[in-house]
């Protein structure tokens, strides 16, 4: 495989990544709702809350890091 396909296949894989952060973060936010530990879901627990928020922001973080490389990558070298 030459470099520039391994260049070419950045952006993908990346926003693959994304992708794949994205659902585990929901999936995480479902489960916290749904499990009981104490009589209250997780949810309600500042660690728990603290945690989901991170998760989201990180999120949030590399989408828009891989949404702006993107927009450079297909743009014309003069530009």
């Amino acid at each position: 495989m030459n470099r520039a396909s391994l260049n070419a296949s950045r952006i993908p894989v990346a926003a693959m990544g994304v992708g794949f952060a994205r659902a585990a973060t929901e999936k995480a936010i479902a489960f916290a709702r749904d499990y009981q530990l104490g009589g209250k879901a997780l949810i309600h627990y500042q660690d728990v809350q603290q945690t989901l928020a991170t998760m989201a922001a990180e999120t949030r973080a590399i989408r828009s890091l891989v949404h702006t490389e993107a927009s450079r990558a297909w743009q014309p070298a003069g530009v």
